[in-house]
């Protein structure tokens, strides 16, 4: 014989607990959701990129510069690329492009350029030129 309240049977309080519960987790998600539609969390934002270089290190193929790309905006940026750029007296600029798949919103991703010369010797600069829509 099953308990239901139809017969004039009162419910177990495990079953009212766990309906309380169950009523009050969706009751909140069905408000976080909300409240992030409404408030434009994750909306029309663009992604705030900047780069900084960190360690640079002697390698077999020239000089791994390690950098950290920061994305400040909740907004997450997909194929995010990176320049890197050395300008020694007396040659040509040498330009070297990587790619990172994504960066999140609000966090960084860290990663490393290769360039034939130690860019201590010269004129470096590091910048974002350009992401994607995820």
């Amino acid at each position: 014989m099953t308990n239901t309240a139809s017969s004039g049977e009162e419910l177990p309080r495990i079953a009212i607990l766990a309906g309380a519960i169950g009523f009050l987790l969706t009751s909140g998600l069905i408000g976080f959701i909300g409240w992030q539609a409404l408030s434009g969390a994750g909306g029309a934002t663009t992604p705030a990129l900047s780069v900084q270089a960190g360690r640079i290190h002697p390698t077999a193929g020239g000089y791994l510069v390690e950098f950290e790309a920061t994305n400040r905006s909740p907004r997450t940026a997909a194929a995010v690329e990176i320049e890197a750029t050395l300008e020694a007296a007396g040659s040509q600029p040498v330009i070297s492009v990587v790619s990172l798949d994504y960066v999140p919103g609000d966090s960084s991703q860290r990663g490393g350029v290769v360039l034939p010369a130690d860019p201590r010797t010269g004129r470096f600069t590091l910048r974002v030129t350009g992401y994607a829509e995820p």
